[in-house]
């Protein structure tokens, strides 16, 4: 990996590339076992999909294509009828910044953070969306600070 990456995206990264490897390696050796076709190439099917999967987010490390945002937390709300949240942060400039992040991970009022995300689309600012319908931000990484 280059040196550029920041380290919480090269752990993410690691984590997929383990994750994605152990599944289909256990999917592969279940299917030969069993003389499955189909859960065979399930299970490669898991493979190319995981590999698409960590081409685009070393893409987007490499090409720098993300935001780091740092700073405290000062609220964090679940979007109603998503998988998103509504995260308020305190950035170190004193600025509050409202990002609606995509995941299930959870952020307790007063923790800092460093928050590497995916840049946005700045041309639905100022579309007038219901918040659940807005798009949100995939997290890259993550880093917990004093």
């Amino acid at each position: 990996m280059k040196a550029g990456i920041p380290e919480p995206i090269k752990h993410r990264l690691t984590l997929f590339c383990t994750t994605i490897f152990a599944v289909s390696l256990f999917g592969c050796i279940w299917a030969v076992a069993s003389k499955d076709n189909i859960a065979l190439f399930l299970s490669i099917g898991v493979a190319i999909a995981g590999l698409l999967r960590i081409i685009g987010v070393y893409r987007l490390a490499r090409d720098k294509e993300y935001d780091t945002i740092s700073g405290s937390v000062l609220a964090d709300s679940k979007v109603a009828a998503r998988r998103r949240h509504r995260l308020s942060i305190l950035t170190d400039a004193q600025e509050e910044i409202v990002i609606i992040l995509n995941g299930r991970a959870t952020y307790q009022a007063g923790s800092r953070w460093i928050l590497y995300v995916t840049k946005t689309d700045h041309a639905f600012d100022d579309l007038q969306f219901p918040e659940s319908l807005k798009p949100s931000r995939i997290l890259l990484g993550r880093q917990m600070t004093q």
